[in-house]
């Protein structure tokens, strides 16, 4: 047998083992994705701003503060904000930024909610974050978690 014709059974057995391969993930999804109908096949939505902890369902304890962090698209030198709003008590009041850029870098940031301003109470409570931009309102984002107000 000849190079060539070596090297061309080869290149057909590894064109046929790719072809096989892809063949068979290709058959596994479709089947996969017939069993699994709620699962909805989309990339992640982004958010303009985001509340990291506490998490969408955690327990958290009922009279104490609590801190709330997140995250936003924001950097410094611009004129966008977080604002952290609980139980829709207003007003909102201004998360403090905490990102590498300064003062006005809410890129992380964080907001300490006191029962001074209002408490967590026993059940549900929902924590929204507002990113707001004076210099362009229309670009408001808003993110919100629920969590469960205990006495433990």
């Amino acid at each position: 047998m000849s190079y060539a014709t070596a090297l061309s059974i080869v290149s057909l057995c590894l064109g046929t083992l790719l072809l096989l391969s892809l063949w068979t993930n290709i058959s596994y999804a479709q089947i996969f994705k017939g069993l699994l109908p709620n699962i909805r096949y989309s990339p992640q939505k982004s958010y303009a701003v985001r509340i990291v902890s506490p998490t969408k369902g955690e327990r958290v304890p009922v009279g104490k503060d609590l801190i709330v962090t997140g995250t936003s698209i924001k950097g410094a030198n611009s004129s966008c904000r977080v604002f952290v709003i609980v139980n829709g008590v207003r007003p909102y009041h201004e998360a403090t930024s905490t990102g590498y850029g300064g003062g006005s870098d809410y890129s992380t940031w964080n907001f300490v909610l006191t029962s001074k301003y209002t408490p967590i109470k026993s059940g549900q409570n929902k924590i929204t974050a507002k990113y707001s931009c004076k210099d362009n309102p229309s670009i408001n984002s808003f993110y919100n978690v629920n969590v469960t107000g205990t006495h433990e």
